[in-house]
C-alpha cells in the first residue's frame, strides 16, 4: 500500500497477480481484511468461505485459488508511523495447505519483509 493506493509490486505468478487484482476490483478479500484487521487472515478451503461472496467464488472457479493464507505486513516496524505496508499473499492451489510450519516459515518471512521495507523507507 502507498496511502490508499492498492498494488501489488512482486508477484511470482499471474494467478498472484489476477487474484490480487480481483480483490481491489470487488474491494473485498483475504489481503484487504489482513490489512483492515492487521492480522493473519486464513481460509484453507476457499469452497467453503463465506467471508468473501463476490471474490471466492472466482477465485476458485477462475484462477483454481483453493486456499490462502494473507499475512499482514506490521507497520510497527515503520518509524515513521505511515499506513501499513500491506499483506503477503501465500496463495495455494492445494486445500488446507497450511500447517504449523508452513504458518511459522509464513509469519517469519512477513516480518523479514516488513523490516526490509522499514529500511528501505529510512533510507529515502
Amino acid at each position: 500500500m502507498q496511502g490508499r493506493e492498492l498494488s501489488t509490486p512482486v508477484a511470482f505468478d499471474d494467478v498472484v497477480r489476477r487474484g490480487d487484482a480481483l480483490q481491489y476490483q470487488l474491494h473485498e478479500g483475504p489481503w484487504l481484511d489482513a490489512v483492515r484487521w492487521q492480522e493473519t487472515v486464513i481460509s484453507p478451503n476457499l469452497s467453503e468461505e463465506a467471508r468473501w461472496p463476490e471474490w471466492t467464488p472466482r477465485a476458485v472457479s477462475v484462477l483454481g485459488i483453493k486456499a490462502i493464507m494473507s499475512l499482514w505486513l506490521d507497520t510497527s516496524l515503520n518509524p515513521d508511523g505511515a499506513d501499513s505496508y500491506g499483506a503477503l499473499n501465500l496463495y495455494s492451489a492445494l486445500t488446507d495447505p497450511f500447517g504449523p510450519n508452513e504458518y511459522a516459515i509464513a509469519q517469519a518471512l512477513a516480518a523479514q519483509i516488513s523490516a526490509a521495507l522499514a529500511a528501505h523507507r529510512d533510507a529515502k
